[in-house]
């Protein structure tokens, strides 16, 4: 086949070199949802200058960042100088649909941890305990603010993947369902409310399901839903019809997985199912996009992992249970049920 070539060929430099790029917008990204820009010009256009006398900061800096994003394309500069909101930038805004800017709020946390990628590269462990001084769970438990931002952005990516979820696997038929390590419970209270006989318990730890309340009561399903403050470990209520591991095991290591899997196992009862829901590792040539989020989970985590269908099928049988169907479930991933053998 003949090379490319003309004014539109694009050579692997050019891809690598806007991958580079794409890192500096991040940060660009990032220090805009920190200043709610995105808030203030959804109120109508604004001058830099008054941007600045209401984030309090540097008027000529701030304008060189906006004008930045503005070539992106998530702001506009009018003719006279003002900077408006662009359809790009709108997921940047709080309390919208789809909302992004939790996210990108934790994220301000999150790249100090990519700092250590070479780290963690080197030693297998954790950059972000590198980075930070203190592990994952434990930085949250100790800096409330940016716990708000990280459980904020759970519920939205786990918000914007619940129509596939739902739409993927019949919820219908069980009696109680147990989120284990639910956030603040927004997966449960969409089971819910779509399953109105239903019951739930939302298990997480407090300073977690502190901001629980709201969102059941929101859905209407706070009457039908316990919330439980606690380890998982040590509080898992048993004989529930289902028992509920989104995105958990994807942060543990094998050892930490086989003991939360074992707990599920003495919890269940014969009827009881879990539902373990989260991204497989494909193999071969094409692992897809699960393998960057299992880089993800070496910064953040060290030894934990997104594991390939038959790495989490070894470990289900360890535990004593067996995988009966896996079902592909669009944004989350895949719905993997066992049952106890």
């Amino acid at each position: 086949m003949a090379e490319a070539t003309g004014p539109d060929a694009t050579t692997a430099g050019d891809t690598l070199s806007r991958i580079l790029v794409q890192g500096q917008q991040a940060y660009a990204l990032i220090v805009a949802a920190q200043l709610g820009i995105a808030d203030l010009l959804a109120e109508g256009p604004r001058r830099g200058e008054e941007l600045a006398a209401t984030t309090g900061t540097h008027p000529r800096a701030l304008y060189r960042l906006l004008r930045a994003l503005a070539g992106i394309g998530m702001f506009t500069i009018l003719d006279d100088g003002r900077f408006a909101l662009a359809p790009l930038g709108e997921p940047l805004r709080s309390n919208v649909p789809g909302s992004l800017r939790a996210l990108a709020q934790y994220f301000a946390v999150e790249v100090q941890a990519w700092s250590a990628l070479l780290y963690s590269v080197r030693t297998g462990a954790s950059g972000w305990e590198r980075a930070l001084g203190v592990g994952h769970y434990a930085y949250f438990a100790q800096n409330p603010e940016e716990s708000a931002h990280f459980n904020a952005a759970m519920a939205a990516m786990t918000a914007g993947a619940l129509p596939d979820i739902l739409a993927a696997y019949d919820f219908g038929g069980l009696g109680t369902v147990v989120d284990v390590a639910g956030g603040n419970g927004t997966l449960l209270a969409a089971i819910l409310q779509t399953y109105p006989h239903s019951r739930g318990i939302l298990l997480d730890l407090p300073h977690v399901v502190a901001e629980a309340s709201p969102v059941l009561q929101a859905a209407g399903v706070a009457d039908r839903c316990k919330i439980v403050a606690g380890d998982f470990l040590a509080d898992l209520p048993v004989v529930a019809d289902a028992y509920i591991l989104k995105n958990t095991l994807i942060g543990m290591n094998d050892a930490e997985a086989a003991q939360i899997l074992r707990r599920c196992h003495a919890a269940m009862g014969q009827q009881s199912r879990l539902l373990v829901i989260g991204q497989l590792m494909g193999t071969g040539a094409t692992p897809g996009p699960a393998a960057l989020s299992d880089l993800r989970m070496l910064v953040i985590m060290g030894k934990a992992e997104v594991r390939t269908e038959e790495e989490l099928r070894a470990l289900l049988a360890n535990a004593g249970l067996r995988i009966t169907r896996i079902v592909a479930t669009g944004r989350a991933g895949a719905i993997v049920e066992a049952v106890r053998t």
